[in-house]
């Protein structure tokens, strides 16, 4: 058993017996079972308690659970139907609140029930589940996402956790194999079609965006820990926790995840080398940790993820050299972001809403190090700062219309790492300064029988200089992302 098994265990093991603690290793339904009465007790005191906006908090998943009487008291308490109650809110198609088949778009929405009956160990068995989405090799141990048979790995797909992009800052790149938890995820809403009018260049195949649970859905903690073997040979650990707790103006919640998987244990043959992982060197080592909080309109999350893939073994064939000689050498992959973001709600009226957001992005972008080659080099190696600021302003005045509106503008500053054999080729130097300015709107007029959705996204990119004389901006690229829709309700 190695060290990483050993940590495991004596973690959850200490959970168990730590006096006083409030973590339930059980899950929701053997834990109902064996406290029926006391459970179905405070369930119906937190029914009878719940204001409108507790309510408007719940998700779909959340409704689903609860039995017909409480279903009819909470929609008793805002004077709809049980019908219209459980017509699930989502924003990703339109960053306004509308049902799935109001949005302008083909979605597919993935709840938490989902996603534990279907035995998913990570995401790519959840984005299995979603029509057109495939998945192939970038680089030995890094695997990339298609959607509709195009490679969208590129800066093509975008993933959003908790409204923060997860693409690197150099390539847009998305590794997914062994990286993502699934422990903590309350609903996925995923975009099958191009999103660029709203989020921009990275969605140009697509949006998955990924909401994890809140404290109000931990109620307390969770740990759970897992492992599996090959034919012959290691598989897979995971290690998870999630604690949170909530309140009427105060919501706070943290969850964590750490995996050790292999990838493959075969062999492949392509020209000039061979990838020889037979002795199980494929392998993916991944920490993450997700804080949100939330203090009446304000919220704050706080991301750090540290995937990187291991030491691998190839069979590399030199022929430059005569006679031919095999060279075994090793690469490494990694990724690492530290990411923070700050929005606040601020309601101007009943209508009208303008919502500021911070962000702050500190991202190891694809750093790649060759190793016991005929001479060892890092491939790439550099680290990007980004900064962001945004405003969106919301009106809404009334059910038959909703508009937002905004602009955000970001500052992406790199700077190459001394041990790596490249500079950016744009400044031709180890550093460079990149800006992106843009600017959305989008409007939706509700009307029987179709609903119209028109709106688009420009955006101006650029490189800075920051000189004697000041920060000077060179625009170099301008894009449009026009949208119309039109959506029988």
């Amino acid at each position: 058993m190695n060290n990483y098994n050993i940590h495991s265990l004596v973690l959850i093991l200490a959970l168990l017996v730590w006096p006083g603690n409030s973590f339930s290793l059980l899950s929701q339904e053997a834990d109902s079972s064996i406290t029926a009465p006391a459970a179905d007790s405070a369930l119906e005191a937190r029914i009878n308690n719940m204001t409108k906006d507790d309510i408007a908090r719940l998700t779909l998943e959340d409704l689903l659970m609860l039995p017909m009487e409480y279903l009819i008291r909470l929609s008793q308490k805002l004077g709809i139907s049980v019908e219209e109650l459980l017509n699930m809110k989502v924003t990703v198609s339109s960053r306004s609140e509308l049902t799935p088949r109001e949005s302008p778009g083909i979605l597919s929405i993935i709840t938490e029930e989902e996603i534990r009956k279907s035995g998913a160990r990570d995401l790519i068995d959840v984005l299995r589940l979603v029509p057109g989405y495939a998945f192939g090799h970038d680089d030995v141990g890094v695997i990339g996402l298609g959607a509709r048979g195009l490679w969208g790995h590129e800066g093509k797909i975008l993933m959003l956790i908790d409204g923060q992009e997860m693409n690197d800052l150099y390539y847009s790149t998305l590794p997914i194999a062994n990286h993502y938890p699934v422990s903590n995820i309350k609903r996925i809403e995923i975009i099958r079609g191009p999103g660029s009018s709203i989020y921009g260049g990275n969605a140009e195949l697509g949006v998955i965006n990924i909401i994890t649970k809140k404290g109000e859905h931990y109620g307390g903690g969770t740990v759970s820990s897992t492992g599996s073997i090959m034919n012959s040979s290691f598989g897979r650990s995971t290690l998870d926790f999630g604690v949170g707790s909530s309140s009427e103006n105060f919501d706070f919640s943290l969850s964590g995840f750490a995996s050790h998987a292999s990838l493959s244990t075969s062999s492949l043959q392509i020209p000039y080398h061979v990838i020889d992982v037979s002795d199980n060197s494929l392998m993916t080592h991944n920490y993450h940790l997700n804080l949100n909080m939330r203090y009446k309109n304000l919220k704050i999350n706080f991301l750090y993820d540290d995937y990187h893939t291991s030491s691998y073994r190839f069979n590399y064939i030199d022929t430059n050299a005569t006679p031919h000689r095999s060279v075994a050498y090793h690469l490494l992959n990694y990724f690492k972001l530290y990411a923070i973001d700050l929005r606040y709600e601020k309601k101007l009226s009943d209508k009208v809403s303008l919502i500021p957001r911070l962000n702050y992005k500190n991202n190891l972008p694809y750093y790649k190090v060759i190793k016991n080659a005929p001479f060892d080099y890092t491939f790439s190696n550099q680290v990007v700062n980004q900064y962001m600021a945004g405003l969106m302003l919301k009106y809404c005045p009334g059910d038959y219309f909703d508009m937002n509106m905004g602009t955000e503008f970001s500052v992406s500053e790199g700077h190459v790492l001394s041990d790596s054999l490249f500079n950016f080729a744009i400044t031709g130097t180890p550093y460079a300064s990149f800006y992106n300015q843009g600017y959305y709107l989008q409007a939706i007029l509700k009307s029987q029988p179709v609903n119209v959705t028109l709106g688009g996204r420009y955006d101006i990119f650029g490189w800075m200089h920051v000189g004697k004389d000041g920060i000077s901006y060179s625009p170099f690229y301008n894009a449009f992302s026009p949208r119309i829709g039109f959506t029988k309700v």
